[in-house]
């Protein structure tokens, strides 16, 4: 939920700036681990190119639940999700049919600012339209 409500911090910031700032650059920085944290940054700066005539002003936040525990040690967390734009969209889209998230430690020096509150950040995320099953993200942690 805190990791959902900062990445809804930098959406509500992309909506009334129209562009990365620094500032949530910092935020991506501090949720989302390396190689995540490049396509964030990516999809952030791709998402102001958009019609965004479905976004919700101001958005909330996505809600994102555990469906399935998969793994989870003092370094990892991995998880079946399913993440419910109905806050952050006008006309939600239909939820992906699998979401994975995984969790890992912050990396050394990626919020300096103490801007996650959390020891946690998300390392992998990826979502099909379809089921589908994906190797454990924790089994190499």
């Amino acid at each position: 939920k805190v990791l959902n409500h900062l990445d809804g911090d930098v959406t509500r910031s992309l909506v009334a700036d129209r562009k990365v700032t620094p500032q949530d650059d910092s935020i991506l920085r501090a949720i989302y681990n390396d190689p995540l944290y490049s396509e964030e940054v990516k999809i952030a700066q791709q998402s102001l190119q958009q019609d965004t005539s479905n976004v919700r002003k101001p958005p909330g936040d996505i809600r994102t639940s555990v469906i399935r525990l998969i793994d989870y040690s003092p370094s990892c967390i991995f998880a079946q999700t399913e993440s419910t734009y109905e806050e952050v969209l006008v006309h939600p889209t239909p939820p992906a049919q699998s979401e994975y998230w995984s969790l890992k430690p912050k990396q050394a020096g990626t919020d300096p600012e103490h801007v996650n509150p959390t020891p946690w950040s998300l390392s992998f995320n990826a979502s099909y339209t379809t089921p589908t099953t994906i190797p454990d993200q924790c089994s190499s942690a």
